[in-house]
């Protein structure tokens, strides 16, 4: 007795819901998946989970579909291994000019973190309200602005609208 459509729709959606929880369960026991054969097997695993119930020619199309996407991302990801191996630094920077450490550092300067030492690595406190700007820096700003800075810290709320914020964006 051949099984119809519907059924096969319920089977195929179980047989997901499953996947989704084993995979869920597998990154809260083992973490995510990055290595490039486990990563593979999961796509493969997806692809198998989805296929329960479909044609022939369905299947034929979705991998047509998926294909391009998993070549991309092989490519992308033997590209980032070679990288490794020359020695290239994929988006890394070392010393003063690492983005990261550059944003740190203003966070420092303007008093939102401070770096504290604890062994063996070094801990960042960072602050739950900020301060008020400091006198230089409020200095430095277009008049507007410390007008607005300074009617926000005596009244405690935001006096500049939304048509005002478009015109200090413009400056």
């Amino acid at each position: 007795m051949p099984i119809s459509e519907t059924s096969l729709g319920t089977i195929r959606r179980v047989v997901v819901c499953a996947y989704v929880g084993v995979f869920l369960w597998s990154i809260f026991a083992f973490g995510i998946p990055v290595d490039r054969i486990a990563v593979l097997l999961w796509m493969m695993g997806a692809f198998a989970a989805s296929s329960v119930g479909r044609s022939r020619a369905e299947v034929k199309q979705m991998v047509r579909d998926w294909l391009i996407l998993v070549a991309m991302y092989m490519a992308y990801d033997y590209s980032r291994g070679t990288a490794d191996q020359w020695g290239i630094g994929v988006n890394y920077t070392p010393g003063r000019h690492n983005p990261f450490a550059r944003a740190l550092s203003r966070c420092t300067m303007f008093g939102a973190a401070q770096q504290i030492a604890v062994q063996p690595h070094r801990t960042i406190a960072v602050r739950s309200v900020l301060p008020q700007l400091p006198a230089r820096h409020l200095s430095r700003l277009p008049h507007p602005l410390r007008i607005a800075h300074h009617d926000w810290i005596h009244m405690g709320n935001s006096p500049i609208s939304e048509s005002e914020t478009s015109d200090f964006s413009n400056a």
